[in-house]
């Protein structure tokens, strides 16, 4: 299986409120999708501090200080060289118990640590 099919599976597995091709067609539009055989990756810019994961909405390039992942799946490692531009921090929620945990990294961390881990669960 795919990485976007891992990602559209965990999607009909626990239903957002919007469907998978939807979020895909509105970050094509006003963020980023890139997908290979090794990764899936969704995400847009974001300003820190502001209410950026309980919706959809597009943040200047001149505020943006970090990159939402909306979705991800497959090889970490691969996926960081694909950001559109440079910006200091990534941000991306897991469910854990039933619960969204929302993770603010430095963007140089995340590249290190993946460089070590093959994370191929998805992330949404």
């Amino acid at each position: 299986m795919s990485p976007a099919e891992r990602i559209a599976l965990k999607y009909e597995e626990s239903p957002q409120e919007m469907p998978f091709s939807y979020y895909v067609d509105w970050h094509m539009k006003h963020g980023f999708v890139h997908a290979t055989p090794e990764y899936f990756i969704m995400g847009r810019a974001v300003k820190l501090g502001t209410d950026f994961t309980d919706r959809l909405f597009t943040t200047p390039r001149e505020e943006a200080n970090a990159w939402y992942i909306h979705a991800f799946s497959g090889n970490m490692g691969m996926a960081w060289g694909v950001m559109p531009w440079a910006l200091g921090y990534i941000a991306f929620e897991r469910v854990r118990s039933g619960k969204r945990e929302l993770t603010i990294t430095p963007t140089e961390r995340i590249r290190r640590l993946s460089l070590f881990a093959n994370d191929e669960s998805p992330t949404t």
